[in-house]
């Protein structure tokens, strides 16, 4: 058995991620200096300067009268002081690069940039241009972030083949372990690669298939627990065996308090880092924060909004968002009704119950792709389901039209809910609205997804939609509820645009 991701289940493909696994445990001697590459540092730096260069032209286009007297407040200035700035607030550090939210200390250093500018000017006694902040600052930024995220998309690829990577040490219970190689091999794009382990009772898990790809070396005992040393060079013995630049302990009774700090210390003698994983699945970075109480170390999980000015917010740009696109795509939306019409008998949209948020019943709407009694054959079909969890899928469902296959593949049938959209039954972005027969069987985490509003699109919905299974569609959909922000919405709407383009999982 071998570790599988997520993306290639998903597209039918079962490629042996064992074999990344043995690639980087080739790389040893050299691990240390995969973690950031010398390219990826070098392409960021250059993109800093052309993004000073882009931003200085087009400055002049917009605003031709725009003179710069001197190199210091020049195009040579600017080039000069804008990368040197990010270095010293440490943006091209390896954390520094591969950060998710590296806006912000752009735009702090922007603001840094244009505040050093105005200083030496007044000291000076000259004057900086007004397009320095109302056009470069702002240019400069977003050609910066442009490029930090064209080389981090390059970064994921090569992760993906055992390159720029962590070469992790699990070290903690057996189980635990092997829950966390799971987690990290739903997907690859991430540094961690789990390459060996120490396992408190010498084994891992044997229900986790996924941890079968991982060797143990020198599991931990009951007799370990009672010296610190002798777990301790357990853990150094386990670096040295699989070249291990990185220590992950995880629910480990060997390894905490006071006995945590000793092996950081062993660890940092010998240049390894720590990692302690909290067993926290699917919380999202802007929802963590350090604490101190005493000398002891917090890890604080902030709850998401479930009213106030944000949740306002969503509303209005979704009822906003639904009326203009119900405006702009009435004509195409009129057309396909017209099609469906003339090509199948019965009406042309279809109203189903379907339950929205706190369980309340709501009539969704969608453009009809099913004959007209398709309920009716729905029991019959049951044992055809290729959905291994409550909702019904089927691939070549014979109900479906010709018409209706075509809507389908686009996801145009999905149209019509602006509507629901626009009168507060649905979102843009959320959970899909389940059928009322559905909910009667949920357990207690799968109501989680009743706490919000159901959506349109969602992140199950740009994952793969209909190849995935149940628990994993479960797991997407709370993993949005639980991290929801304004700016996930955003994201999702764009990401949606490209999964209806490519008809990733439509059928």
């Amino acid at each position: 058995m071998t570790l599988v991701r997520h993306d290639q289940v998903v597209a039918g493909r079962e490629p042996a991620l064992a074999r990344v696994v043995t690639r980087v445990r080739s790389r040893r001697a050299d691990a240390r200096s995969l973690r950031t590459p010398l390219w990826l540092v070098v392409a960021v730096v250059v993109g800093d300067t052309f993004a000073v260069a882009m931003a200085l032209a087009a400055s002049h286009i917009i605003w031709p009268t725009l003179e710069f007297p001197d190199v210091l407040f020049g195009p040579a200035g600017a080039a000069l002081a804008w990368p040197a700035l990010l270095a010293a607030r440490s943006c091209y550090t390896s954390v520094g690069l591969t950060a998710r939210n590296n806006g912000k200390p752009l735009v702090g250093t922007a603001v840094l940039l244009v505040a050093i500018f105005a200083l030496v000017a007044a000291v000076l006694e000259r004057t900086v241009p007004l397009s320095t902040v109302v056009v470069i600052a702002p240019l400069v930024v977003v050609i910066s972030l442009a490029t930090r995220r064209a080389v981090l998309w390059r970064l994921r690829q090569i992760r993906r083949a055992g390159i720029a990577v962590r070469r992790v040490l699990a070290v903690g219970s057996g189980e635990a372990i092997s829950e966390l190689v799971d987690q990290l091999a739903r997907v690859t794009d991430h540094p961690m690669i789990v390459v060996g382990a120490c396992a408190e009772g010498g084994t891992l898990a044997a229900d986790i298939p996924s941890a079968s790809a991982i060797d143990v070396h020198g599991g931990m005992t009951a007799a370990d627990a009672g010296s610190t040393d002798s777990a301790v060079e357990t853990v150094l013995a386990g670096i040295r065996h699989f070249g291990a630049d990185t220590v992950c302990v995880v629910s480990s009774s060997v390894f905490s308090g006071d006995r945590l700090r000793e092996l950081s210390w062993s660890l940092c003698d010998n240049d390894v880092d720590l990692i302690t994983a909290p067993g926290l699945v699917d919380v999202a970075s802007h929802r963590i924060d350090f604490d101190r109480a005493g000398v002891v170390t917090l890890l604080h999980v902030r709850s998401v909004p479930k009213k106030g000015f944000r949740r306002f917010g969503k509303a209005l740009f979704d009822r906003v968002t639904a009326a203009v696109l119900l405006l702009v795509l009435a004509i195409p939306m009129l057309a396909v009704a017209g099609c469906i019409r003339l090509t199948s008998p019965g009406p042309a949209l279809f109203r189903q119950t379907r339950l929205g948020r706190n369980g309340r019943p709501f009539t969704m709407f969608k453009f009809r792709t099913m004959v007209v009694d398709a309920e009716a054959h729905r029991e019959a079909l049951l044992s055809a389901n290729e959905n291994d969890g409550l909702m019904f899928k089927m691939r070549n469902d014979p109900r479906v039209t010709a018409v209706g296959r075509l809507l389908r593949r686009t996801s145009l049938d999905e149209l019509p809910q602006l509507i629901n959209v626009l009168r507060g039954d649905m979102s843009l972005v959320g959970p899909r609205p389940p059928l009322p027969d559905e909910v009667s069987e949920y357990t207690a985490v799968h109501y989680r997804r009743l706490l919000v509003r159901p959506g349109i699109t969602g992140l199950w919905q740009v994952s793969g939609r209909s190849t995935l299974n149940w628990d994993e569609t479960v797991r997407l959909d709370l993993r949005y509820i639980d991290n929801w922000t304004l700016g996930t919405d955003i994201r999702m709407l764009w990401r949606t645009v490209s999964a209806v383009v490519r008809g990733t999982g439509a059928y």
